[in-house]
């Protein structure tokens, strides 16, 4: 069963705006003291947005019936492939945080789920789900172990399985007919590469992924279940299916392939959820998503139409902020520079520490583009592009046959993979987006303005290169910790 909701921006609300900040006023330990759903007139408009979790669970507690029968008090554990360099763990982190303090009334237990396995390929991220680990358990105050942190989904499988030029018929049989590993290599207790020292796979009872969007997205060939990420989809339905997870949700782009889901997952019914970041809030930037939340047919059962609630928190948000392009330009000038700095040096620039116009570290096949896109601009908007503080252009795009920009949408582009060394530049400020503002704009908690809402510290950013490497895998920080919300308050276990 596959049900669908696609719910889209609305116009942003007209204030005024702040395009760099040098001084953050502190709200954090403010925002401790308020009630859910309280807010504070020094967050603005990023802080309003990032204020949206809380408005969702504060809307959950009244709407959603016998809430304490839920997986939200009866999932213990959890596991993740590809969580988006652990946006899926710090945002369920966040969610818990908000649901401990503001409790159920009446009803003495809480949220507790504890991430006990995490498959990550991508190397860099190894380091970023350590640190991050650390933080989530900083934010729930807790001390859970360091989960199991293994690789390659794909060893899940037998060595020999299937072969990359199997079609998609071959594989799937393959692959889900066959028997998944019952241990594998850990990063985190395998001391060495020996089988006898590698680690049970858990049971977990929740699970939240990012699984590849390459063969879906129009920024790709779109071949979908024939795409050659085909056997990632089988390997995450062979191991749910095996472990019999009672409820998991999966991210991916609008175009995901649900006959391949069905296919590859037989035991679970489909929820299909499309998620905009208008519906945080977020309008300023672009990231449309579609969460898919999937129950058990035999273990779980639906106890609240999760698109309704989904409707009834995006509308409140939509009503309450929406924000610009110019509301994620929040870097100080020191952050700004340090960057700057950097690139010059990449790029074998001279680098000069008084110069606010970054355009001179521009390559000239970047100043051609941005040539483009200002020329195009004034041609259709009669207007000098430097005057827009919410213009915000893609120099990863030649800005003429192909042109990735914010002039109409009002959002900053969707970040796509090259998104981590292409540059999103803005006319009016002379610079391009930052590593942790590329990160504001996904939602994450990365200042005190940020944070606050969310009722947790910032998620430490000084480290550029850090911080790029979140930007470039990070989910939509507020939507993912919204989705598992939904997944998790509208499911429950089949016995209730």
């Amino acid at each position: 069963m596959v049900l669908h909701l696609d719910l889209w921006p609305s116009e942003g609300s007209e204030s005024s705006h702040d395009c760099t900040r040098s001084n953050e006023t502190s709200s954090c330990h403010r925002a401790l003291t308020l009630s859910v759903e309280k807010e504070d007139e020094s967050w603005g408009r990023l802080g309003l947005a990032s204020n949206s979790i809380a408005v969702g669970w504060s809307l959950t507690k009244k709407i959603v019936p016998q809430l304490q029968d839920s997986w939200l008090y009866n999932a213990k554990t959890a596991f993740s492939m590809c969580s988006g360099a652990g946006t899926a763990e710090s945002s369920r982190a966040v969610l818990q945080n908000i649901v401990q303090k503001f409790p159920l009334p009446g009803v003495e237990k809480t949220m507790d789920i504890q991430t006990v396995a995490l498959w990550e390929n991508a190397s860099a991220c190894n380091q970023l789900l350590f640190d991050n680990h650390r933080w989530c358990m900083e934010t729930v105050d807790k001390d859970h172990d360091m989960p199991h942190f293994f690789n390659d989904i794909l060893s899940l499988n037998c060595a020999g399985t299937f072969r990359d030029k199997d079609s998609y018929q071959t594989k799937r049989r393959k692959i889900c007919r066959s028997v998944l590993l019952p241990t594998q290599l850990c990063n985190t207790h395998s001391h060495t590469d020996s089988e006898s020292d590698w680690c049970t796979v858990p049971s977990p009872d929740y699970g939240c992924s990012g699984l590849p969007c390459t063969d879906m997205s129009r920024a790709g060939r779109q071949l979908k279940k024939y795409g050659p990420t085909n056997s990632v989809y089988m390997t995450h339905g062979k191991y749910v299916e095996t472990k019999e997870v009672p409820i998991f949700t999966v991210e991916c782009t609008p175009e995901l392939d649900m006959d391949m889901m069905e296919e590859t997952h037989p035991s679970y019914d489909f929820y299909r959820v499309d998620f905009s970041t208008a519906d945080t809030g977020h309008a300023g930037v672009a990231r449309d998503r579609v969460y898919v939340l999937a129950s058990h047919k035999d273990r779980s059962s639906c106890k609240y139409d999760p698109m309704s609630l989904k409707a009834m928190i995006a509308d409140r948000m939509r009503e309450k902020v929406q924000t610009r392009p110019s509301d994620y330009f929040m870097a100080q000038v020191v952050e700004v520079q340090q960057e700057a700095l950097q690139l010059a040096i990449r790029r074998k620039v001279e680098y000069r520490p008084n110069c606010r116009d970054l355009s001179y570290l521009l390559t000239e096949r970047e100043q051609a583009a941005l040539l483009a896109y200002e020329n195009a601009y004034r041609a259709e908007f009669s207007v000098e592009p430097s005057q827009d503080p919410d213009l915000v252009v893609f120099l990863g795009d030649d800005g003429v046959k192909w042109r990735t920009w914010s002039a109409k949408s009002h959002q900053i582009p969707t970040f796509r993979r090259n998104a981590k060394t292409g540059l999103f530049w803005s006319p009016f400020l002379k610079r391009y987006l930052v590593s942790r503002e590329k990160l504001a704009a996904l939602g994450w908690p990365v200042s005190e303005h940020m944070a606050g809402p969310m009722r947790c510290k910032p998620i430490p950013t000084q480290d550029v290169i850090r911080a790029a490497d979140l930007a470039g895998n990070g989910m939509h920080f507020p939507c993912v910790a919204i989705a598992q919300m939904l997944a998790l308050c509208c499911f429950g276990p089949q016995e209730y």
